[in-house]
């Protein structure tokens, strides 16, 4: 991912947002078919159960390695000799001196971070409600389709107008939706707050991968994408262990609040620190 965002950078000077944002898109739709096709493929029991499933992810990811070939090295060339001046571990500590790249980056450890615990736990308050467990599949595949479908769009909408303010009108969109899921049983009001949801976070992380490549210089651009990246691992990976913690002694609403606190927390500080973002 670091790789393949850096090498968009170094292609598209200016479409930024909406190329990444459609990159990133594609990966959501990886992610919404993988469960699918593979949940079919197991269940048609060819060969051994899982045989026939993990062969097709192999032949894919064949596919994907022959299709590499034909990328044009020609943008990745020119910021190669660029970025051999510096060695990896100077472009490590100039991303970590940069402020603003740390800022934007906890504006996606942030966002991950309600992603993991939504994703983790939505199931099973609606199982703990008596939604049918089609229905919560259902519910959770259309919050991954709006994602996919608003990022490249609100990427193109940011190189237009700016990227701070997608970042913090996600951030805020991001904080408020996940406090309602606790307080309904109603299947289309939850459907309409995992929406919402999905759509903050199209609405941040559309901007926050282009922020960060106009943030780095052409030699710290890898290292930007992997500061990020990592960032929002953690934030993501995080996510489930704190609003479990918070479940397992209070409750899912207070552990939906502290998701949406946090969230505000990132926006006060986005709001405070790029003030001359682009």
């Amino acid at each position: 991912m670091p790789v393949s965002l850096a090498f968009i950078a170094d292609i598209f000077a200016s479409g930024r947002g909406e190329k990444m944002g459609l990159f990133s898109s594609s990966t959501m739709i990886g992610r919404l078919l993988a469960p699918v096709v593979a949940g079919f493929l197991v269940s048609i029991q060819f060969l051994a159960p899982f045989q026939l499933a993990y062969l097709i992810c192999g032949l894919a990811g064949l596919i994907a390695m022959l299709l590499s070939f034909r990328i044009n090295p020609q943008g990745e060339a020119r910021s190669a000799s660029q970025a051999g001046r510096a060695s990896a571990i100077e472009g490590l500590k100039a991303v970590i001196r940069n402020s603003s790249i740390l800022t934007v980056s906890s504006a996606e450890a942030a966002t991950y971070f309600s992603i993991g615990a939504v994703e983790t736990f939505m199931p099973k308050y609606s199982d703990d409600i008596g939604i049918e467990r089609w229905i919560t599949g259902i519910i959770m595949s259309l919050q991954i389709l709006t994602i996919a479908v608003f990022r490249p769009t609100f990427g193109r909408l940011s190189d237009r107008y700016g990227r701070k303010p997608f970042i913090m009108a996600g951030l805020a969109v991001s904080a408020v939706s996940p406090i309602f899921l606790p307080l309904t049983a109603n299947v289309y009001w939850l459907l309409l707050a995992m929406i919402v949801h999905g759509i903050g976070i199209s609405l941040t992380t559309s901007s926050t991968s282009p922020l960060i490549s106009e943030l780095s210089s052409q030699t710290t651009l890898g290292s930007g994408m992997g500061a990020l990246e990592t960032i929002k691992d953690v934030g993501h990976a995080t996510g489930p262990i704190i609003a479990g913690f918070l479940i397992g002694i209070s409750g899912y609403f207070n552990s939906f609040l502290v998701v949406c606190l946090i969230l505000l927390a990132d926006l006060a500080v986005i709001s405070g620190k790029l003030k001359k973002a682009p």
